[in-house]
């Protein structure tokens, strides 16, 4: 289960998936969202980042990566970052990025979203880490 957490500590979503205890990769035959689990249609699943409540704590550098997994370990290997998840390459949105102003902000995207997510730093004034384009994704 992955919450989704905004800046303002409201609980914006969650996501269910499921990992081969084997390869640790995740299982793409079973993926839901706590809002389709419940049946829920009045809930606010506006999606924020995944780690975004962390934002307060800190003045970190914040980095951001698709997979909440790699935004997981990463915190673990790297806490020099404040680490946030988009939760897929065409998941990071301005709209998400609101959050964002004023902060130095570090993108690692996939090997298969680094031309996506270069446009958006661009766009955004973010740097961009090359560290997974051609790289094992964690």
């Amino acid at each position: 289960m992955f919450w989704q957490i905004d800046i303002e500590n409201r609980v914006r979503n969650g996501k269910v998936m499921v990992y081969d205890q084997t390869t640790g990769k995740r299982s793409k035959t079973l993926f839901t969202s706590i809002p389709k689990l419940l049946g829920l249609k009045d809930f606010n699943s506006e999606q924020c980042f995944f780690g975004e409540h962390l934002l307060t704590e800190s003045n970190k550098p914040v980095a951001i990566v698709e997979s909440e997994k790699t935004a997981i370990i990463s915190s673990l290997l790297f806490d020099e970052y404040i680490w946030l998840a988009s939760g897929g390459k065409s998941n990071l949105t301005d709209n998400k990025c609101k959050v964002l102003n004023s902060r130095k902000v570090i993108l690692f995207p996939d090997s298969d979203g680094f031309d996506l997510w270069k446009k958006k730093a661009n766009k955004l004034g973010f740097e961009i880490s090359y560290l997974l384009k051609d790289n094992l994704v964690i």
